[in-house]
């Protein structure tokens, strides 16, 4: 599997993201993955809004993998990379990645996509969608 495209984006953990023990939250973690993943969409031309403009399709998450090898803790700045892997006829791979401000891995992610006809509610198979750079 080659990587297509990947997008970096940097964070600082702030008050309101972490637990009462100063790290950050699972939940807040993947709404950076989130964020990410949509820099990189839209990097691609297919972000939320183009996406359901030019083709009524929506990005649907189906699957998440998660490591953690630490989780970052408040007011730590984080870099979090998000990269398209690969598509098969169904699904989309994307995989983050987290590092702290000294370049050590804290968490990865494997995610898998699917797209969503809207009008029909339909799943709908990449050659849908044509080439992806």
């Amino acid at each position: 599997m080659a990587i297509r495209r990947a997008w970096a984006e940097g964070y600082q953990v702030t008050c309101s993201e972490v637990d009462f023990k100063h790290f950050l939250k699972v939940s807040n973690l993947f709404n950076y993955f989130q964020d990410t993943a949509s820099l990189t969409i839209d990097s691609l031309g297919l972000g939320v809004d183009s996406f359901k403009e030019n083709k009524g399709f929506a990005w649907i998450l189906t699957r998440i993998r998660l490591e953690i090898i630490r989780m970052p803790r408040y007011d730590e700045e984080i870099t979090v990379t998000a990269w398209y892997q690969d598509h098969k006829k169904w699904d989309f791979q994307f995989d983050f990645l987290v590092l702290d401000s000294e370049g050590r891995k804290l968490a990865g992610a494997v995610t898998t996509w699917m797209m969503l006809d809207i009008a029909t509610r339909e799943i709908r198979t990449s050659d849908q969608l044509g080439k992806i750079v």
